[in-house]
């Protein structure tokens, strides 16, 4: 049994890391692609910047779900106030709880947005339904959710992280009382991200509270998410990550120090004309 659940969990890590990597390869190869058929064959690739928008919002959350298996997400150097480590460890579980709590309310507000979508006719590139694409919303938060479950430390620990699930149905239930509950629950957030919770989920926990007590549907939270990380301009973050990753890779940042000073070092000021020159270069590439 322990084995296949260890297969199980390095399945589980190559399909994640496997499908981080193909959707930002498919980034950077499609708009390459519809540049080679539109110049050769007089044709393009219909939907292009549909598809590259769209595989943003899955680098971003397939990225979140291999951060939280990580530990990466970002959180506040607080260093946990300063405070005894038996406390930091009592503590951690009630965060735990919080982070739960939000993680599910999240996947919740998510899935409601995407079952919506469902009935809606747009397609990317004339075939593939949106909504499939936002799927990743929902999934990710669910996978979230359940690493913030199992990164607790024992079995009592985790059931206790665990009814941040019932919390979080509780809250659709006290809807009533929402507008009394909202600052003493924004008061709860903020201790918890000065207790080294995700940024993430302070701030997903305070918006939908805040939409919660506005009476506002929170799968408009979701909504915003996506709108966000499918905008024309939000693309070139990863492209430019890769770029920059393949760069210092391949070691080009010194052939091409080695260059600029090469021609231009031995000029009075050389090191500052060499120096610009490099942050044009790195710019443009």
């Amino acid at each position: 049994m322990g084995r296949l659940v260890e297969r199980l969990t390095d399945f589980g890590r190559r399909a994640e890391d496997g499908l981080a990597v193909a959707s930002l390869l498919a980034m950077g190869v499609l708009p390459v692609l519809e540049i080679v058929l539109r110049t050769v064959f007089r044709t393009g690739l219909p939907g292009t910047t549909g598809y590259v928008m769209n595989l943003t919002l899955w680098v971003g959350f397939v990225g979140a779900m291999i951060a939280a298996r990580e530990g990466r997400h970002l959180q506040l150097s607080t260093q946990g106030l300063g405070l005894p480590l038996a406390w930091r460890a009592r503590l951690a579980v009630a965060v735990s709880l919080i982070k739960v709590a939000v993680g599910a309310g999240l996947t919740w507000a998510s899935l409601d947005f995407v079952l919506s979508d469902m009935a809606s006719s747009e397609r990317i590139g004339g075939w593939l339904p949106v909504w499939l694409m936002e799927a990743v919303l929902p999934v990710s938060f669910a996978v979230i959710t359940l690493r913030f479950i199992l990164e607790v430390g024992g079995w009592a620990a985790r059931a206790i992280a665990a009814l941040g699930l019932a919390l979080a149905a509780l809250g659709l239930l006290a809807a009533p009382y929402a507008a009394d509950l909202v600052w003493p629950l924004i008061a709860v957030l903020i201790v918890a991200a000065l207790l080294q919770a995700p940024i993430f989920v302070a701030l997903g926990g305070i918006t939908l509270l805040l939409f919660f007590a506005a009476e506002v549907p929170v799968a408009a939270v979701p909504v915003a998410s996506y709108r966000i990380v499918t905008s024309p301009l939000i693309p070139t973050i990863p492209l430019f990550t890769l770029a920059g990753y393949l760069l210092a890779a391949g070691g080009a940042q010194a052939r091409l120090v080695r260059l600029f000073r090469a021609l231009f070092g031995w000029l009075p000021g050389g090191q500052v004309v060499v120096a610009t020159l490099l942050c044009a270069f790195f710019t443009t590439f």
